[in-house]
C-alpha cells in the first residue's frame, strides 16, 4: 500500500538511497517508503505553517485597534458555519490519511516475510549480544547479516528498557525486560552501519553501540562458517 502511494507521488520520494536533510544514507528495502512518509508530513506542516502565519499577520494588521477610536463596537459576526466546517473537516481528513499511512507502515515492519533469517538480540547494560541459531554462532558488539535477504530480529532485555535502532535501515523497536519483541529489515547495500540503543538506559547509555555488517550471501556464509569453527583455533590449554 505504501509502495502504491510512492508510485502516485514519485517526485516526493526522490532518491531513496542517498542521505537527505533529515536522514542518513538509506540502506534497506523500507527506507524509501519511511522517508516518503516523513517528507509527506513535513510538506503538510510547512504548508499549514505559512497559511497560519500569513493569516495571523494579515488579521493582526487589518483589525488592529485605531488609537483615535475610543469606543469599540460590539457588532460583528459571531458564527460562520462554512468556515468552521472547513477548518474541522480538512484537518480531520489529513490526520486520517497520516494515521492510515503510518499504521500500514507499522504493521509491515512487524510482519516479517516467511523466509526471513532469524537473529536473537540480547540487550544488557551496556552491550549487545547477537545469536544465530541457524549456525550456532554468537556475536558481541557486531551483527553480521546477509545482503538482500529479510532478517527477523527477536529481542529481549536482561535488565531495563532498551531500544534497537539502525538509522540507515529506518527501523526502531523498544526492548522490554521480560518480554520478546520483533522487527525485520532487508539490507540493500553491503557495508557497516551503526546500531544504537535509542532508549536511555543508564550511565553508559551513549556507549551502548554495535555495528551491523552487511555481506553478500557467499561472504556471509563464509563469515558464519569461520565464527562457528573459531573454537578449533583455540590452544588446548
Amino acid at each position: 500500500m505504501m509502495s502504491t502511494l510512492a508510485t502516485i507521488l514519485p517526485a516526493m520520494l526522490g532518491d531513496a538511497t542517498g542521505p537527505t536533510f533529515w536522514m542518513p544514507e538509506a540502506a534497506s528495502s523500507v527506507a524509501g517508503e519511511i522517508d516518503w512518509i516523513l517528507e509527506f508530513i513535513n510538506v503538510i506542516s510547512y504548508i499549514f505553517f505559512f497559511i497560519i502565519v500569513f493569516a495571523l499577520v494579515y488579521l493582526a494588521v487589518k483589525y488592529r485597534r485605531d488609537p483615535e477610536r475610543k469606543q469599540i463596537s460590539g457588532d460583528g459576526p459571531t458564527h460562520n458555519m462554512t468556515l468552521e466546517l472547513t477548518w474541522t473537516i480538512i484537518p480531520t481528513l489529513i490526520v486520517l490519511v497520516i494515521f492510515w499511512v503510518g499504521m500500514v507502515g507499522y504493521i509491515d515492519l512487524r510482519e516479517s516475510p516467511d523466509d526471513s533469517y532469524e537473529v536473537g538480540v540480547f540487550a544488557q547494560k551496556w552491550q549487545w549480544t547477537f545469536s544465530h541459531p541457524e549456525y550456532g554462532v554468537t556475536e558481541g558488539g557486531e551483527l553480521t547479516v546477509p545482503l538482500g535477504r529479510p532478517v527477523r530480529v527477536i529481542m529481549t532485555s536482561a535488565d531495563v528498557l532498551h531500544a534497537f535502532l539502525v538509522p540507515a535501515f529506518r527501523v526502531k523497536q523498544d526492548i522490554v525486560p521480560g518480554r520478546y519483541s520483533t522487527l525485520w529489515f532487508e539490507a540493500t547495500k553491503p557495508g557497516s552501519y551503526q546500531l544504537y540503543c535509542a532508549e536511555y538506559c543508564g550511565k553508559d547509555h551513549s556507549k551502548m553501540l554495535a555495528t551491523v555488517r552487511v555481506l553478500p550471501e557467499d561472504e556471509f556464509q563464509d563469515a558464519m562458517g569461520k565464527l562457528a569453527r573459531e573454537y578449533e583455533d583455540l590452544p588446548d590449554a
